[in-house]
């Protein structure tokens, strides 16, 4: 249960990080999940999920925009994070440690 403690204080901190190099304020960022249906002009949006939500967008906002919710791009980014730093890992290992064989 403390490495997901760790993975969610972790995640959070970066999302701030994020915002803050963004020029938003820790207020600003919204971590809660948009669930329902979101109604554009002249057209409802589908139900959303936990994993993405719908909002207006277009010229005059009567489109459905596809969106993740916070957390999925949160969790994609850090992941995104690990792999490289891993792969940056695995290239110096290799750099490092192949004269050993």
């Amino acid at each position: 249960m403390s490495s997901l403690s760790g993975f969610l204080t972790t995640a959070a901190g970066l999302l701030l990080l994020a915002a803050y190099f963004n020029g938003a304020s820790a207020a600003d960022v919204d971590l809660s999940n948009k669930a329902g249906s979101k109604v554009c002009v002249g057209k409802i949006c589908d139900d959303s999920t936990v994993f993405y939500y719908f909002e207006c967008c277009g010229t005059i906002y009567d489109e459905c925009c596809f969106k993740l919710q916070t957390w999925v791009l949160v969790v994609l980014i850090v992941a995104g994070v690990l792999v490289l730093l891993g792969a940056i890992g695995g290239f110096v290992k290799c750099i490092c440690c192949c004269d050993n064989r």
